[in-house]
């Protein structure tokens, strides 16, 4: 029988889009947008730093090892910001689109953005005595701090484009801020002639109301949950502080721990425990308070140095001990249950845990030796991925946990390895490179 060309046509055309949708299906799931763009695959973006003639570089490649790009070159150091929301040293955003980060030149400090990409590379600060940023938890406003000639401070508000500017302190001998869960709200802390003032405003600066007023030391910080304030004031006339619970405004405040010489306080989930470091005399101690500072729990006293890092989740943590010059390393629960002695009687130590909390990787020196391992937060499972290298600088999870990203310096040269967490399918992701940070 005779087919018209019209039925063809149409035939031709419906096999047309068969096949487009399956390619569309198959680009999507392989390009899928993870809230960094189209990235390869799912395991996005890393960056990392490479030396070459005592200048350093910042570069961002592929997961795969693909599409290496040179952000900035010909520093003589490069630093990342810290960031207290995620508990790590990162360049990138919470949303991987963007990179920020501090450059050394000519004993002189700037503040750069850059998109993910390497691309579109904005100064923020140059020039200065000392400077540095960080990003809103949202990823969309970054302050930063730069320091002058003269000592003086001055903190600044931009957007993540690196637009919208605005002076928020000037000139102070120390100023810092700290951003609400929401990213709406600002914190900032201005010390002039060795008196601490504290300001509740915008993250712009505007309807700035006063926390704190000419206290000798202070400090303040949002609770996880956003729904209050954690607040540490002493005054000239005391030897001692006080810890405070506020309301959102600062208002309606609690005492729940006073006559103590200094604490840093973080609350890790919405409404749960406190997590209090305490300093007295030249020792600290721990204790968790319940939210609403009613009770109080000692978990542990007398160690020369005390460090917290909450997983991403707020589900665990990992506490780092000194005493005597040697580190351990436990991971705990929320509510001060110890899960596992992670190290013990370490020379020096490093960690990080995982975004989804369920794993901690850490490195060790012994014997001027590195060994870096994997565990999961119970001390189950371990593995150990290095031993007895010269260095390994930094280790970083995947956004979905499951892979890792570490560097390894032996006999002079410098490797990133990228594996999975158990340690299998290592492969090589760059030579010469250091400090490898997975985007998330």
């Amino acid at each position: 029988r005779r087919v018209s060309k019209g039925v063809v046509l149409l035939f031709g055309a419906l096999v047309l889009l068969c096949l487009l949708g399956v390619g569309g299906t198959w680009a999507y799931l392989r390009f899928k947008p993870l809230g960094w763009g189209f990235i390869l695959g799912e395991e996005g973006k890393i960056a990392f730093l490479k030396e070459s003639d005592g200048k350093v570089s910042l570069w961002v490649v592929n997961a795969d090892g693909s599409s290496p790009v040179k952000v900035f070159g010909g520093a003589d150091e490069i630093h990342y910001p810290y960031d207290p929301t995620r508990a790590l040293r990162t360049p990138f955003s919470p949303d991987g689109n963007t990179l920020l980060f501090t450059v050394k030149q000519d004993e002189k400090y700037s503040v750069y953005l850059a998109d993910s990409s390497g691309e579109d590379l904005v100064a923020l600060a140059r020039g200065q005595a000392n400077a540095w940023g960080r990003f809103s938890p949202d990823g969309q406003r970054v302050l930063v701090v730069t320091k002058d000639e003269d000592g003086k401070t001055t903190l600044l508000g931009v957007d993540a484009k690196g637009e919208h500017q605005t002076e928020l302190v000037k000139a102070a001998d120390y100023a810092w801020g700290s951003f609400s869960p929401d990213s709406k709200r600002l914190i900032t802390l201005v010390t002039n002639e060795g008196e601490d003032t504290l300001y509740l405003s915008d993250w712009r600066g505007r309807d700035k109301n006063d926390l704190v007023r000419g206290a000798y030391d202070a400090w303040a910080d949002f609770t996880r949950d956003g729904k209050g304030i954690l607040l540490w004031v002493r005054r000239k006339e005391s030897q001692t502080g006080t810890l405070f619970l506020a309301d959102l405004d600062g208002g309606d405040r609690k005492e729940i721990l006073e006559g103590v010489d200094y604490v840093t306080a973080i609350s890790l989930t919405g409404g749960g425990p406190i997590w209090v470091r305490v300093l007295q005399g030249d020792r600290y101690s721990l204790v968790i308070l319940s939210s609403d500072g009613s009770h109080l729990d000692e978990v542990l006293a007398g160690a020369s140095l005390i460090i917290l890092r909450p997983a991403n989740t707020g589900q665990y943590l990992a506490l780092a001990v000194r005493r005597d010059d040697k580190w351990d390393l436990y991971t705990a629960d929320a509510n001060g249950n110890v899960l596992a002695e992670i190290l013990i009687g370490a020379e020096a130590a490093g960690w990080q845990l995982s975004p989804d909390g369920r794993w901690i990787a850490f490195r060790e020196k012994r014997d001027e030796k590195f060994d870096l391992s994997v565990s999961d937060v119970h001390g189950d499972h371990r593995v150990e991925l290095l031993r007895a290298v010269d260095n390994t600088w930094n280790v970083s999870f995947s956004p979905d946990s499951k892979r890792i990203a570490y560097d390894e310096e032996s006999d002079g040269e410098r490797t990133i390895w990228v594996a999975n967490i158990d340690g299998s399918e290592r492969t090589k992701l760059v030579e010469d490179g250091y400090f490898p940070v997975w985007a998330w």
